[in-house]
């Protein structure tokens, strides 16, 4: 699926819910939460003094396997990543189906000096598309690759490749083109670059390919430190800075669907963007076009209490499929979300939070804890139309529902043709729920495609060929939007002076939830052309 172009005027506007009276959100502001993994209830924030296979401590980073569903979170103190079944199977303290970083689901030991099959404070996960697990092994100061981590039947497995080390069995933190210090965030592009947060080093290193690449690969590119006079990358500097291309402390990172790098500078309080990194120099030298949580690129300014257009020490950004910016907003307690955050100017506000009740609170609600609090968020993902959220100090994660749209499709399927005339009529699909994006498509059958050619135009544009693939994709606001309209054009074809049915399938989805979908059959028949009647020749 894809978004069409402006010119085509299929506008993702409708992230810009607040400017809709009437529309349906898909967020409640301090909305519950739905389910809780690591504690039994959502009242429950003890840590564990020995963990065990539904327990948590200080858990940091998320990451969903693309191909099976299965999910991963970096359990910090615990000093291991737990894997958890499909995210669609939802229970509260559900237990973990096997460690990594630990040889059962029952010990938590960091050992020194580090193995191939250990952890010490992992922070970050990701999980690619051929569904290999990478992990932020923190205080090992290295990246480990696990292939194939969702089939994986047993605890403790040997990693298969090590960034940041030379050897599996050392974790010196170090400043260099293949050394780390404390890395924290991973994430992907949709080109197979792996970006690393790498927090002690005050930077985000890029690695190109970074699944076929050998251990201690050399990082390819460089963001938050100054480039040589040589127009090279310094991977040798590690200094700490404020301004548009340097970081204080970075923790997170995400690259949204146009291909822009989010860093969560948490040093400086501030979510920073860099736009599309496919293109940007990778030696340094790269300035942010955005800021977020600040109203400039020189300042790092505490406000307390928070508005919605602060942060402080945001830690996880993620995205989901329409777009949506999501930043643990770690000392706020909270979990901050911005609509269609590209076109924010600085210091832009979010519209949702999670974890507060509004804006302007950011109380912590230990010793005891709820469904609708927050308590140092860390890691955050989108999935399964949910967004999950490790809650770092009540040692758990929870995860919270979106609403999508109700997409319902209109149209008659009492039309009449007649070969050899052209006919048009329209037909509209409504949102009667929350506002969505939705992805329309239609399917003719190989028996009415015989009998005439169908075309459709959306605002005069022919979208025939994305509404045939499935790729048309539109805002619908909610119910006081109004509908999409569309046009169908008939040209009959020589076989329809026989009649026949000239009817077609209209899908319209969800794009936040696929299995939400509205269908109607349109069309109708051609009625059979009788033969000219041969005349009668003149006595």
């Amino acid at each position: 699926m894809k978004f069409l172009s402006p010119q085509r005027f299929f506008l993702s506007v409708a992230l810009g819910l607040s400017a809709l009276p009437g529309a349906r959100a898909q967020f409640t502001n301090g909305q519950n939460a739905a389910h809780v993994w690591g504690q039994p209830n959502f009242t429950a924030s003890a840590t564990a003094a020995n963990p065990t296979d539904g327990t948590l401590a200080t858990p940091s980073g998320i990451a969903v396997d693309p191909t099976t569903g299965k999910f991963f979170v970096a359990d910090t103190a615990n000093n291991r990543v737990l894997r958890y079944r499909s995210t669609a199977a939802y229970d509260n303290g559900a237990s973990a189906e096997i460690a990594f970083g630990q040889e059962t689901l029952f010990s938590k030991v960091a050992a020194v000096p580090p193995e191939a099959d250990t952890m010490n404070a992992p922070q970050g996960v990701a999980v690619d598309t051929s569904g290999n697990l990478w992990v932020a092994d923190t205080g090992n100061n290295r990246v480990l690759k696990f292939t194939g981590a969702s089939k994986i039947a047993t605890s403790g497995p040997d990693a298969n490749a090590f960034f940041g080390q030379e050897e599996d069995d050392t974790g010196t933190p170090t400043t260099s083109q293949r050394g780390m210090n404390a890395p924290t965030g991973l994430a992907f592009d949709s080109a197979g670059a792996l970006y690393v947060a790498d927090k002690g080093n005050n930077r985000v290193l890029k690695f190109n390919g970074a699944t076929s690449l050998a251990s201690y690969a050399f990082a390819d590119g460089i963001f938050g430190q100054a480039a040589l006079s040589n127009g090279q990358g310094n991977f040798l500097a590690s200094t700490a800075g404020l301004s548009n291309s340097a970081f204080n402390a970075p923790v997170g990172v995400a690259v949204d669907l146009d291909g822009n790098l989010w860093v969560a500078d948490s040093g400086n309080h501030r979510v920073l963007k860099f736009a599309s990194v496919t293109t940007q120099p990778i030696n340094g030298s790269a300035i942010a076009t955005l800021v977020l949580g600040q109203t400039n690129f020189t300042s790092n300014i505490v406000v307390n209490p928070p508005t919605a257009s602060t942060l402080r020490g945001p830690s996880g950004v993620a995205f989901d499929p329409l777009g949506r910016l999501y930043v643990a907003d770690t000392i706020n307690n909270r979990v901050v979300i911005y609509q269609s955050p590209s076109t924010l100017i600085d210091g832009g506000a979010a519209t949702f939070v999670l974890g507060q009740a509004t804006f302007i609170t950011n109380a912590a609600t230990l010793p005891t804890t709820s469904q609708t609090s927050l308590n140092g968020p860390r890691g955050v993902v989108f999935s399964q139309n949910f967004i999950f959220v490790t809650d770092a100090t009540t040692s758990r994660m929870v995860n919270f529902a979106i609403t999508p749209g109700t997409p319902v499709v209109i149209g008659s399927s009492k039309y009449t043709f007649k070969y050899p005339r052209k006919k048009a009529f329209n037909f509209s699909v409504y949102n009667t729920g929350a506002s969505d994006v939705f992805t329309i498509g239609v399917a003719i059958p190989s028996d009415a495609k015989k009998l005439a050619k169908v075309t459709f135009t959306y605002a005069g544009q022919d979208v025939t060929s994305e509404l045939m693939a499935g790729t048309f994709t539109t805002s619908l606001f909610g119910p006081s939007s109004g509908p999409v309209v569309l046009r169908a054009k008939i040209t009959p074809k020589a076989a329809s002076q026989g009649g026949g049915k000239c009817r077609f399938t209209v899908t319209a989805t969800s794009k936040m939830n696929t299995s939400v979908s509205g269908q109607a059959t349109i069309g109708g028949k051609f009625k059979k052309v009788s033969p000219t009647p041969t005349p009668t020749p003149a006595p």
